[in-house]
């Protein structure tokens, strides 16, 4: 049996509404402190780490092949790529918060 995600994807977009209606949740009872800047900053911060852990992980990765190359030099090379990769994201990840930080202290957001 073959799934068409092309028809399933729209339902999926669509459940987070559904289980707030059922919930009873309409825009007149959700709480004040639910915002588009809380709700960014939300999503922000989860991504951050999520690419925190992924960074750790291909380092975890990158030690193991560098461990296991065995002299050789091909994959000596790509463990560190890998390792230079991770180190980059994590820099870029760090840089991408800290101007997200600067521009909502300069909107005074």
């Amino acid at each position: 049996m073959k799934i068409n995600y092309k028809k399933i994807f729209p339902l999926l977009l669509l459940s987070p509404s559904v289980v707030l209606a059922q919930m009873g949740v309409t825009s007149e009872n959700v709480p004040e402190s639910v915002n588009l800047t809380n709700i960014i900053t939300d999503v922000i911060n989860w991504a951050f780490g999520l690419l925190i852990l992924l960074a750790a992980v291909f380092i975890i990765i990158a030690a193991f092949m560098y461990l296991s190359s065995a002299g050789n030099e091909d994959k000596i090379k790509n463990a560190k790529n890998y390792i230079i990769y991770a180190a980059v994201a994590i820099l870029i990840g760090f840089l991408a918060k800290a101007i997200v930080t600067l521009v909502t202290r300069l909107l005074g957001v």
